[in-house]
Order: structure tokens, then sequence, then C-alpha cells
């Protein structure tokens, strides 16, 4: 077992490595659609800003506020996401001192290591987005929760209360997975041995109703917020239980780089890897649930992920695997204990595991950094090497404001619209291309793959396409009244 001074110096490395992963490329991509929406209101003046953010009211504003902070530094679009790589690097750090307290040294450096190279948490450390903060902060809340089991003081309790508070303000879900994580540690040390842990446990556990009403107290000022996003939720409910959705999240918080599962090498050696992760999850859960101590990991992983799919049951809206990114970060640490096991027992088994593991998630790392992320590069030269006064369709919302940022500035979402270059979103209506095809009029229309461009994209039939896959799978069509179709 690694000493204090030598694990300290192993976990620098693993986060060396991590933070390294996490810095390349992240300058070499434009902003996806959602990164678009965020660095507008990052962007917006003082008063803008705060009446679209409580207007969109998808996530609460701490995030956007840190974003703010870094924007001021002047530094270039896509290295504004450089505060998440740090939330990204940080949540590494807080899983693995965790860990460390409740499974020992080594558990801990494996659940760094897994994570160091895991595509899912590289990509969302990644994106202007509050995931990695959200993340963190969740970690940090259950290191605080277990420094305050162990040792009971006002100044720990306050820093938990905080801790928790700035991850309800950073990402809805993220407070819900902390809930349950730490409401799974709070049960288990009730029944420790440890007198003073039992003790800790069971008084936080009769604070937790006032701790949770003074947690909403503060919230007041956002709860408008929620209400409005609660209004806007999709009520079009799905299967209770999607076994295939569950396979494809395992999958996405284990060994691939994409929701959709495999996508790169040769499929069977990617069933081969999935199996064995699968089996390390359940190896993991065995060891931890013999283990109180680490009990709470098979609880805060499978049952946050179960509580975003009972949503997602109830609202296509929490269909996205990211919501459980806060619980889905324990997977990694679950398969760290079982290798942990392996390594004591058998450790050429535990060694061979660990090695498959890490250089397969490398290979799927590669793929991500290949064609994982979006980039609206191409596309942008291209409209730009068009006439300037040539008006730009788009078939729905989406293309329209990554264009926007990029054509007209960051302020577009936010200044009324005003730019440069005509720019109009169809939304599925194609009256205005009859209109200036009849005014023998060229023009570019960008066409999409949400539902409003069903329309838009058979008028286009005939004309020149120019694909951009990379684009968020968007195509251009050149239309001139000269050509036929």
């Amino acid at each position: 077992m690694p000493r204090n001074g030598s694990f300290r110096t192993a976990l620098l490395g693993v986060l060396a490595v991590a933070a390294a992963v996490r810095f390349a490329h992240l300058a070499g991509t434009t902003f996806w659609i959602d990164e678009v929406f965020e660095s507008s209101l990052i962007h917006a003046p003082a008063g803008g800003f705060w009446a679209a953010l409580r207007l969109d009211a998808v996530h609460p504003p701490l995030d956007y506020l840190v974003g703010r902070g870094v924007a001021r530094l002047g530094l270039p679009d896509p290295w504004g996401r450089s505060a998440s790589v740090f939330w990204g690097v940080a949540s590494i750090a807080a899983l693995g001192a965790l860990v460390r307290r409740r499974g020992g040294p080594r558990a801990a450096l494996l659940t760094a290591a897994l994570l160091a190279a895991a595509p899912f948490h590289v990509r969302y450390s990644q994106e202007l987005r509050p995931y990695a903060l959200g993340t963190f902060l969740t970690c940090l809340s259950l290191l605080l929760l277990d420094r305050a089991l162990e040792r009971p003081t006002a100044a720990r309790g306050a820093a938990l209360f905080a801790s928790l508070l700035a991850t309800a303000y950073a990402l809805y879900l993220a407070g819900l997975s902390a809930a349950i994580g730490g409401a799974a540690m709070v049960a288990t040390d009730a029944f420790s041995p440890d007198s003073g842990r039992r003790a800790a446990a069971r008084r936080l556990a009769r604070l937790s109703i006032p701790g949770a009403a003074a947690l909403a107290i503060l919230y007041a000022p956002w709860w408008p917020a929620v209400r409005v996003a609660s209004e806007r939720i999709s009520r079009r409910s799905g299967p209770a239980v999607d076994f295939r959705r569950l396979r494809l999240m395992l999958a996405f918080f284990t060994v691939s780089p994409k929701q959709e599962g495999w996508a790169f090498g040769p499929k069977l050696l990617y069933l081969v890897a999935f199996a064995a992760a699968i089996a390390l999850l359940a190896a993991g859960t065995a060891v931890a649930l013999r283990r109180p101590a680490l009990r709470f990991l098979p609880v805060w992983g499978f049952l946050g992920i179960g509580a975003v799919e009972a949503l997602r049951a109830l609202s296509p809206s929490f269909g996205a695997f990211r919501y459980a990114l806060p619980s889905g970060i324990a997977l990694a640490a679950i398969a760290a204990v079982a290798i942990d096991a392996l390594l004591a027992t058998s450790p050429p088994s535990g060694a061979a595991a660990l090695a498959f593991t890490l250089g397969f998630q490398s290979w799927a790392l590669a793929d991500y950094y290949r064609e994982g992320r979006y980039d609206w590069s191409r596309e942008l030269a291209f409209l730009r090497a068009r006439p300037e006064n040539e008006t730009i369709f788009t078939s729905a919302h989406n293309p329209q404001y990554c264009l926007a940022y990029y054509l007209c500035g960051p302020q577009w979402l936010t200044d009324g619209h005003r730019c440069g270059r005509p720019l109009v979103n169809l939304e599925g209506d194609t009256r205005p291309l009859d209109a200036m095809k009849g005014a023998g009029r060229p023009f570019s229309l960008v066409l999409d793959g949400m539902p409003a461009s069903a329309a838009p994209r058979a008028w286009a039939r005939g004309y020149p396409i120019f694909e951009f896959p990379e684009a968020e799978g968007t195509v251009v069509a050149i239309v001139s009244p000269r050509e036929a179709r």
C-alpha cells in the first residue's frame, strides 16, 4: 500500500496526465450549439444576462458566472473551456481522496487512473457547459461529508453546507446525485462500529430536514426559474425500463466515446471490452457491498443513474446521458474497487485487467479526438467564401445560433439579432425559399437533422449539396435560379 508521501506523488502524477489529456486538442474545434448558447449568455450585458438566464432556466447560474469571470481574461473562445478542464481534474482529485479515505490508497489511485482516460469524463471536461462543475461539486460534497462524519466540527459542517448549496446552484441533477450519495453514506455510517462515526451519522441524519429547509430558503432567488423550467418539460412518457438504453448508458460510462455505444475498431473487441467492464462493475459492486465504508458507491452510482432514468420515463427532456454524469462518475470507482481486489488476490490478473481497461479507454479516447467532437470551422469557411450579401437560410434554430455566433458575433442572441449578413431561420417554413427563388436571387440553405428540417430538405432536392458531418451533421445547399432541379 502506498504511504502518504508516495500516494500524493502518484496521485499528482495521475492528475498531471489527466490535465494533459484534457488540454490536448482543447482549442482544435469550435463551440457546438449548447456551448454557443452558454457563451452567448456569458458575453451578454449584465441585465440581459440575468433576464436570458432566468428565461431559459435550463441550468442554474453558477457555471455561467464562472464563465463570465473567465471571459474577462480575454481568452480566445476555445480556451474559455479551461475552467471545465480544471473542474474535471478537480473531480478526479476529490473522488480519489474520498475513495482513499474509505477504501484505501490503491483503490483511490486506480479510480483516478480510470477516470483520467475515461472518454466520457474527458468529453465533459472539454465543454463550456456546467456538467464538469456540477460533477466536481458533487464529489467535493461527498468528500466533505466524509470529513464531517469522521470528526464533526462547525467549520466542517459549514463547508459541507456551502458545497451542497453550490452544487444545487451549478446543476439541478448534481444536487440530486449528491443527496443520493450522501444519504447512502450517512445510512451506512449510522451503523458503523466506530462509535464516533456512528454518532456523527445519526446526528447528521437528524439535521438533514432542517438543513434541507435552510438550503431551500437560500435557493429562493432561483425558485422562479425552476418553476419556468418545470413548466417547459415535455410530459410525454417513455418506457419505464429501456434495457437497450441502459446498455448504451453503461457503455458510455465505461468504454465508449459516444452515447450510441460501439463506433470504432473491431466490434468483437469492443464487445469483449464492454463485457469486461460489466464484469468489473459486478465484481466491484459485490466487493463494495461487503465493505461497509464503500457501500455508498453502488447506491450513489446505480441509484443516481436510475433516478435520471425514472425522470426520462416521465419525460424525454431527460434523455441525454449527460444528466447522469454526477452519478456515472461513481462507476469508475466501482470498477477500481474490483481491480483493487484482484490485485490483492491475484496480482497478474489485476494487472492484466487494469492494462486492458486503460488500453481500450485510450483507444476510445483517440477515436473521440479524431471524430467525436463537433466543429463548424470548415462550414464557416465555406459560407464566408460566398458573397457577403447572399442570404443564408437555416432550416431550424440550432444551425442558425451556431452560424450567427461566429458570423455575427457572440452577442447576437441578446442584442436584437443584429448581423452584417442576412441570416434567416425558416423553422420548417419553405415559403421564403419560394419567394427568394422567384426573385431570382441565389442563396445558401443550411439543413440539419431536426424534425423541422424535413420540408426544407425535401425542397432542396436537386440543388448542389455540400456535406459537413462534423458541423453537427449539417449540409449546405447552394440554390441558384439559373440551375435546373
